[in-house]
């Protein structure tokens, strides 16, 4: 299972081997400095938009790849049947512009991104 965790200044994407296999993505790393929104989806189709660029599309079970639409690409490791999903909305130029997980805990997790966003935006500040 995808798993949303922080590592010193950056918001990790920690994929499970199968789904690095079936999507051809590594771990995805993005500076928490480019999160400009953290929600929680309890309606996973919310999660989604635009068209499967690549990856694995099981209708009603599994949506893991990435989606293609006007205003860029998003990740998506999603199992709509499980727990909440998580999105984290990205500022350019990040390399999506939505990152989308099922999580075991999408409050805590979403919490937890929040706070870790908020240290790290207040630390930006005062370095200026």
């Amino acid at each position: 299972m995808t798993k949303m965790t922080i590592d010193d200044d950056e918001l990790v994407v920690r994929l499970a081997r199968w789904e690095k296999v079936a999507t051809g993505q590594a771990d995805i790393r993005v500076p928490l400095a480019a999160v400009d929104k953290v929600a929680v989806q309890p309606d996973a189709w919310r999660a989604l938009r635009g068209v499967r660029e690549s990856g694995v599309l099981i209708p009603g079970a599994l949506w893991l790849g990435v989606w293609q639409h006007a205003g860029g690409r998003d990740f998506a490791a999603i199992r709509p049947k499980r727990h909440g999903v998580v999105s984290v909305d990205l500022h350019r130029p990040s390399p999506f512009a939505r990152i989308s997980a099922t999580c075991e805990d999408p409050q805590q997790t979403a919490a937890a991104l929040r706070k870790a966003v908020s240290r790290a935006m207040a630390a930006g500040t005062e370095s200026c």
